[in-house]
């Protein structure tokens, strides 16, 4: 079997036009990665599961999220919709497949609680904001469908960044 190269791996990215999104994408491009960048509602089952089906992904990173805590706040059924539905419409489009791409599933620190020192990996989790909620679902989704469907992934916990794309 031949190596893969960057040219002949093909990798997924939703939230293509976030901050974090639009980093890695850039990134992939200049080293000559085979990308898609889903352009469509992440809460549209069949547009996710025709875009996944289509593709052939060896990876895709999931990016695709409603981020600000004040917008969450304000208008929960949404960071829902997107965070915790997009999530499951992306896990449903890849348990089909007869190859299951990796997944990369971007979450946050705002799972964890609170506290005044430093955060670790082995903190205690309890989400501290209404987007961290979402994002936890979204983990727990994940895990729970990974075990009955094969699926590799990994989990980022992100926390702050900046970036001059930032309002």
């Amino acid at each position: 079997m031949a190596k893969k190269t960057s040219k002949n791996i093909k990798i997924g990215i939703t939230g293509s036009t976030g901050v974090l999104g639009s980093i890695l994408t850039k990134k992939l491009r200049q080293k000559k990665y085979n990308i898609s960048v889903f352009q469509s509602d992440i809460c549209d089952f069949l547009k996710v599961r025709d875009w996944i089906k289509n593709h052939n992904f060896d990876a895709i990173f999931h990016l695709a999220s409603l981020v600000p805590v004040k917008l969450c706040n304000d208008d929960p059924l949404k960071a829902c919709s997107i965070n915790i539905g997009g999530t499951n419409n992306i896990l449903n489009s890849i348990k089909s497949l007869d190859k299951k791409p990796w997944l990369f599933y971007a979450s946050t620190s705002h799972v964890y609680k609170l506290k005044k020192t430093p955060l670790s990996e082995t903190d205690n989790i309890s989400p501290r904001t209404f987007y961290g909620y979402t994002k936890l679902m979204g983990e727990i989704l994940l895990e729970n469908t990974h075990l009955s469907n094969n699926i590799n992934y990994c989990i980022g916990r992100i926390f702050s960044f900046y970036s001059d794309a930032q309002s």
